[in-house]
């Protein structure tokens, strides 16, 4: 499947894709869009759609690890950019390409480690921030609830000799369940502002659509950005007061982009790396990367699941 248009990723007829990623982390202006004005994403073959009421849902692809859900460790959701679809690193030209990278990181993940792995797709291109952050909230809560179920003995005996980390549900039986959202472009806005929320939710101690979850702790584990699409110089402007992310102070962050990228300038990524609060953070820049980042693929693999799968109490 052919993308259209001139840009990295298919761009709509009579917008640069430049202007378009431009104009992503500013939800406020576009959010009485109807989503109609907006066409399909790009191929995504999901397995769940789950349900956003008012209308609204999300594509998902599920990789869950052999110990699900008794021993799952770490959830990993995973965000794409603008038009949806599998992702970055497609064959350049291509729509649809299942080896992207994030097919090919979240089979790693889930078949190597106690991880679950949540690739998301939006249904149509260039959805509103407060629904896309909405929906990877949603997905994520789905994820932690279907994690947190427990695992008969039976079932696990089933798992070809997989060491499995069976739940016994007995009272104050508790397990840590850390957290990863990964993010490409627009999903890198999304993944900040959701990693943001989840945050300060656990940072509250009460209140919102995590509480019933009792059989798990949960922990931010960190969060992923590939040519992130934000703007940090417009949030410090519009709160030049305030500490920006303050609440992820107590996450870790590895921050991706190109030096070639047209669509995002580098300089965003560089500039959401600086203004981050926390003390263990990352920056990494690829030389020649575009906003694909294609030709960085199997680097991109190995770096973001080293990422995913270390030691918390080790540095980046």
């Amino acid at each position: 499947m052919k993308a259209t248009g001139n840009g990295s990723d298919g761009d709509r007829p009579g917008r640069s894709s430049a202007s378009r990623e431009a104009e992503v982390d500013s939800e406020e202006e576009r959010e009485e869009q109807e989503e109609n004005d907006y066409p399909p994403s790009y191929p995504f073959p999901c397995d769940m759609r789950l349900e956003l009421g008012a209308e609204e849902h999300i594509q998902v692809c599920r990789h869950l690890c052999r110990q699900h859900p008794g021993g799952t460790q770490s959830i990993a959701v995973f965000l794409p950019g603008v038009h949806g679809g599998v992702g970055p690193c497609r064959q350049p030209g291509e729509t649809f390409d299942e080896a992207a990278l994030y097919p090919l990181l979240a089979a790693r993940l889930s078949e190597e480690h106690a991880i679950d792995a949540y690739r998301c797709s939006w249904p149509f291109m260039r959805p509103r921030m407060r629904y896309a952050v909405a929906a990877a909230c949603s997905v994520l809560h789905y994820a932690i609830r279907e994690a947190a179920k427990e695992k008969r003995p039976s079932e696990a005996a089933e798992k070809d000799g997989a060491q499995v980390n069976v739940a016994k549900g007995a009272a104050g039986d508790r397990r840590t369940i850390r957290v990863f959202f990964v993010g490409h472009s627009l999903g890198g806005a999304v993944a900040v502002h959701a990693a943001e929320a989840v945050a300060r939710h656990l940072s509250a101690g009460a209140g919102g659509v995590f509480d019933r979850l009792h059989a798990v702790d949960l922990e931010l584990g960190g969060i992923c950005t590939l040519n992130c699409a934000i703007d940090v110089q417009r949030h410090q402007q519009a709160a030049p007061e305030a500490k920006l992310f303050s609440a992820l102070g107590k996450s870790c962050g590895f921050f991706i982009c190109g030096d070639a990228d047209e669509v995002v300038p580098p300089e965003a990524t560089e500039q959401l790396h600086e203004v981050m609060p926390m003390q263990r953070k990352r920056l990494l820049v690829l030389q020649d990367g575009t906003h694909d980042l294609f030709a960085h693929k199997a680097q991109l693999l190995e770096e973001i699941a080293a990422f995913i799968t270390e030691d918390p109490s080790e540095g980046i």
